[in-house]
């Protein structure tokens, strides 16, 4: 097992010198836009409990919550947009949204996050999107026949998520589009009522990977309606054609705090060997070698940990994250790699910025 002299020398390896926290207070809502604004690529604006206006993102910052749970941004606006370029990379960390949010190209992550709206919750296009516990919710509307969530030509990863469709309308959790997902441990409801909805609904062109997770369609609807599906070791409603598959399942215990015990619990074959390795950034590559995309970033990436699972195919590993001091915007991402055979079965990708 790795020590924490480990996390140390990855996190310090991307620190930029040019890297700036910004503190934002609730006293003037719009300062955080304006915070936002005036922060240049890498920094990270922390958000001290309040309400703020909502804002919109054009380039690679990590906005943070201090308290999660604690920042409420407020509904002044149609919706919170996020399209940063391509190669940049956006964290936000722990907010209460009561609107619509849109993300478009470059690579986004999303911790704690709580958002709920009438209509379309969160649409994604075309940059990788990272979830880990968030609830996305969908409130009952009147007009029009719209899914929670909806992804259009882009990779969405996710991890003890909640995502729910409004009752008494045709409202799917997911509507993918050429997309991909590949999620543990979710839960994915469709809208129940006279016109009930599957939790997922995908084209032909879509892939869904799925690993202990709860799927359940409106009515008597498919839990998932459509798509290339495999599932594994999960709890659908209706399976239709969902497929079996091999996929290994790997949560945290929570954020990446500082000076905190940080576990990832693991779940798959019994008896079988997991590689795990981490990185500072979440990636997307295809392998041959693996029966997942490989989600972490090369550069920077190290092995973590070598483990096998217990007869009930489960295994888990700690580590104490140092307290130290650490440049703004740092990382900490883990995928892990299991099997005898190749493609290898692999998780989904794991973990956060650092707290």
């Amino acid at each position: 097992m790795k020590t924490a002299s480990l996390f140390v020398s990855a996190l310090l390896a991307v620190a930029l010198p040019s890297q700036t926290s910004w503190v934002v207070s609730p006293g003037n809502p719009a300062n955080l836009q304006t915070t936002i604004d005036q922060a240049s690529v890498g920094d990270e604006v922390l958000v001290q409990p309040g309400t703020y206006n909502m804002f919109s993102l054009n380039k690679g910052l990590t906005v943070r919550a201090l308290q999660p749970g604690t920042v409420t941004l407020n509904n002044a606006s149609l919706f919170h947009l996020i399209q940063i370029p391509a190669g940049e990379h956006a964290h936000l960390i722990g907010f209460d949204a009561p609107d619509a949010w849109i993300i478009g190209q470059g690579t986004t992550t999303l911790e704690d996050c709580t958002f709920s709206d009438q209509g379309i919750v969160l649409s994604i296009a075309f940059g990788p999107v990272h979830l880990e516990r968030c609830v996305i919710d969908q409130q009952p509307f009147l007009l029009g026949v719209q899914a929670c969530v909806v992804v259009n030509d882009a990779i969405v990863t996710a991890v003890d998520c909640v995502m729910r469709g409004a009752n008494g309308a045709t409202s799917p959790a997911l509507e993918l589009a050429n997309a991909t997902l590949i999620g543990t441990g979710l839960e994915l409801v469709g809208g129940t009522g006279p016109l009930s909805s599957s939790a997922i609904e995908a084209d032909a062109t879509s892939i869904i990977r799925l690993s202990d997770s709860i799927v359940t369609g409106g009515g008597a609807t498919c839990s998932i309606l459509g798509g290339d599906a495999e599932c594994v070791r999960c709890t659908l409603s209706s399976p239709c054609n969902v497929q079996s598959g091999k996929m290994l399942g790997m949560w945290a215990s929570g954020g990446v705090t500082r000076g905190q015990p940080y576990t990832l619990d693991f779940r798959g074959d019994a008896n079988a060997f997991v590689l795990l390795f981490g990185s500072n950034q979440v990636d997307v590559f295809n392998s041959l070698d693996l029966q997942l995309p490989f989600l972490l970033s090369a550069a920077g990436c190290f092995p973590a940990a070598a483990l096998m699972t217990d007869g009930t195919g489960q295994a888990s590993v700690t580590w104490q994250l140092p307290s130290a001091t650490l440049p703004p915007a740092v990382g900490l991402w883990f995928q892990g790699v299991s099997g005898s055979s190749f493609p290898l079965s692999a998780s989904t990708v794991v973990g956060g910025m650092v707290r």
